[in-house]
């Protein structure tokens, strides 16, 4: 494992894993069939385009095939203000967006600029309408060398405003960190073009490395495998948690194997692979705390509760809700008194655990060391619940949609950020984005990424014979059709959308969730 990380299990291969906990064969050939086909189209994208090198934009839709409806939505419209702001709220990445309560220090010249409402940023900052999105965990983070062809990395940094009457749109980005770097501006025309896509292509380094793999897959690592060290087979959180572990080893060590290893995929279709990844990941673990993990607590003070059309808030807090009143129900079952939490070893022993080798003991974390209560063990076993099931789902299951379409996502950057807001044409956008074979890899790994596999299991269902106790049986089949309930009511809500041409968030739809991450 990774100094400064959370400590993984130390297999060189998922073969060895105990049967219990390994792929099943299904599994294993529907990964095999999906990889072969994103392989085949990888390969005949690159041979259909070796003598045709990239000029315009617009030459990106000959590599863009078989997209999702959501990847087609976002080509039409990924030049939009009103979709770049979207993707803030209901992207692949929507944990990063907050309140802005003081105007940043880089653009102070903007202050007293007039909004559509009439009012001053600064104004509007006071009611508390102003957005930001600040990527300043990328600053000093090495740059990969592809090729021998040298990448780039910036750490930009993008103001919104939640408009009245438009909604929430950007006001101003800054890409690079000096006083004497440019502040771009929607009239910027391909320059704010180009701004844009730099956040964007900063948000998939922060997306992949923090929010997905830290804060779902290796946190979700470490529960699973503390749980199977200090739970019995026959204990009711035990029963429980192995449901929401499954396939987890095993797909984590596939990724340490190829895809974040030296050498490996990440390396050759990302900015930030050749060494770059791990500092991110080891400096976004310093971030982590427990309140980041409480959807609740990372809303309230991410000051983002007052957002309109933030879904991934939305589908986010009925799913908690939902898994909160099962675990509820799980603890009142087995669980009497807040003693009886206090005095259960197993327990305490697979908290202590998670604390140890997943937060390296790292008390300002905010993690719990121990439960000394009912309510404590609620909140936390939600939390776990939620990590492994819905927040992987959030940052899983749209890096295809995301990425299809290359300029709206780019894996990497081949050329520095401009250093003035005139001058930048179309062509050094081109430029600037990945070349043909790297934009096909990053195609393919991210559709092979996104896949959901030939035996998913979604969230809510247990096999029957997980729980013997009537009362839990009752209790699961009404975290079912709580959670149907739900699916059927996004369902609804995401088609008419579509019908308006709006980007839908499906991420979160009970149906297409796992109950464990397994991919």
């Amino acid at each position: 494992y990774l100094d400064g990380a959370p400590k993984s299990v130390q297999f060189t291969s998922f073969i060895w894993l105990p049967k219990t906990v390994q792929f099943h064969v299904k599994k294993l050939v529907g990964l095999g069939t999906v990889g072969t086909y994103t392989k085949s189209q990888e390969y005949m994208k690159i041979i259909r385009n070796l003598a045709r090198p990239f000029t315009k934009l617009d030459d990106f839709k000959r590599i863009f095939w078989d997209p999702s409806p959501i990847a087609a939505l976002i080509h039409r419209q990924w030049t939009t203000d009103e979709l770049f702001a979207a993707q803030f709220l209901n992207g692949c990445n929507p944990v990063l967006i907050k309140r802005c309560t003081e105007l940043p220090q880089a653009f102070s010249t903007l202050k007293d600029e007039t909004l559509g409402s009439g009012n001053s940023l600064n104004e509007e900052i006071k009611n508390q309408r102003v957005y930001v999105v600040d990527y300043s965990i990328l600053e000093g983070i090495r740059a990969n060398v592809i090729k021998g062809e040298p990448q780039y990395i910036a750490a930009p940094i993008c103001i919104l405003y939640d408009d009245p009457t438009k909604g929430l749109t950007p006001v101003a980005i800054k890409i690079g960190r000096t006083p004497d770097d440019p502040v771009f501006r929607p009239k910027d025309k391909y320059a704010w073009l180009l701004a844009k896509i730099w956040v964007r292509n900063s948000e998939f380094y922060v997306h992949e490395l923090s929010s997905h793999l830290l804060r779902a897959h290796l946190l979700a690592e470490v529960f699973a495998n503390a749980a199977y060290r200090c739970l019995p087979h026959t204990k009711p959180l035990g029963k429980l948690l192995f449901q929401h572990g499954r396939y987890t080893l095993a797909i984590n060590i596939n990724a340490r194997k190829t895809l974040i290893s030296e050498n490996g995929i990440f390396d050759e279709f990302t900015g930030v692979g050749g060494g770059g990844h791990y500092e991110l990941l080891v400096k976004a673990f310093t971030q982590l705390t427990y309140q980041t993990l409480c959807l609740p607590d990372d809303l309230e003070n991410r000051g983002v509760n007052d957002l309109k059309n933030y879904y991934y808030k939305e589908d986010g807090m009925q799913l908690w809700n939902a898994i909160n009143e099962f675990v509820n129900n799980f603890v009142d079952c087995f669980y009497k008194t807040d003693d009886e939490v206090k005095q259960d070893s197993d327990v305490q022993n697979w908290v202590k655990e998670v604390f140890e080798n997943g937060f390296l003991q790292r008390k300002e974390s905010g993690i719990p060391s121990s439960l000394d209560s009912k309510q404590a063990f609620k909140k936390y076993l939600t939390m776990v619940i939620f990590t492994c099931s819905a927040q992987h789902a959030a940052m899983n299951n749209g890096q295809f949609d995301s990425c299809a379409w290359v300029p709206n996502c780019p894996t990497t950057m081949r050329k520095p950020p401009p250093k003035s807001t005139e001058g930048v044409t179309e062509e050094f956008i081109v430029e600037t984005l990945p070349g043909i074979k790297v934009a096909c890899r990053a195609m393919s790994i991210t559709y092979l990424l996104s896949y959901p596999g030939e035996d998913f299991v979604k969230l809510g269902d247990y096999p029957e014979h997980t729980f013997d106790e009537p009362e839990m049986k009752r209790h699961t089949e009404q975290f079912s059709s709580k959670l149907s309930e739900i699916d059927l009511s996004l369902q609804a809500r995401n088609n008419e959308l579509i019908r308006s041409e709006k980007l839908p968030y499906v991420y979160m739809q009970p149906s297409m969730m796992e109950n464990s991450i397994a991919i």
